[in-house]
């Protein structure tokens, strides 16, 4: 059987309508609990044109991480301690093909859910691994295994983006939710209660294709 050497032949005009956006918001003290402002500036004309009003918007991956001095990480939505095995990613970026449908209390139980419907939505599993440590915090620097190494990777799938309005040139507002809840949660110390400011940092990557307008 001969070898077949097969070869992706790609649209410079397609390549060039993609664009990818990292938003890597640091620990700021009574900032960033969870919700952050953050503006996309358009790379270039073709994220600034009229000709592209739409684009389809996917997350790539997510990871959170706590300051290397803390070793006692934890999510809280302001109210109490959270152990989560997902988050949801929210961006109010004009959409209507996400919804959220919470099943959490008798009512919603009876009356089917609660839905919300509307802006960019994307469901994401977390898993805790281990980075490593500073030095600045109890543990010794280096690749030990402790809870001051403790972050989140967003285990992202192959999913496909949504429709969204044009988010270039805005300024976006990016929430990290609590499925079940609905709640903002953030990374706190649990030294600091449910309610203690964050520690948290977070790193998204979106993936954000034009589409032209029909």
């Amino acid at each position: 059987m001969e070898n077949i050497n097969a070869v992706n032949v790609f649209s410079i005009d397609e390549e060039r309508l993609k664009f990818r956006v990292i938003v890597a918001p640091n620990q700021v003290a009574g900032f960033n609990e969870g919700i952050f402002d953050v503006y996309f500036p358009p790379p270039t004309s073709f994220a600034n044109s009229n000709q592209y009003s739409h684009a389809l918007i996917k997350l790539d991956t997510i990871t959170c991480e706590a300051d290397g001095t803390i070793a006692d990480p934890v999510w809280t939505n302001g109210a109490g301690f959270l152990k989560m095995a997902s988050i949801v990613v929210q961006a109010d970026i004009g959409s209507s093909q996400a919804s959220t449908i919470r099943l959490n209390t008798p009512a919603e139980l009876a009356a089917g859910g609660d839905a919300q419907i509307g802006g960019f939505r994307q469901l994401v599993p977390i898993q805790v691994v281990n980075v490593g440590t500073t030095g600045l915090g109890a543990a010794v620097v280096g690749p030990v295994f402790t809870d001051e190494g403790a972050a989140w990777n967003g285990m992202v799938g192959t999913e496909d983006g949504i429709i969204c309005a044009n988010p270039f040139g805005q300024r976006v507002r990016v929430q990290l939710v609590y499925p079940l809840t609905g709640t903002r949660v953030y990374l706190t110390s649990s030294a600091l209660g449910v309610a203690g400011n964050n520690i948290g940092r977070y790193t998204m990557q979106f993936s954000i294709t034009m589409v032209p307008n029909n």
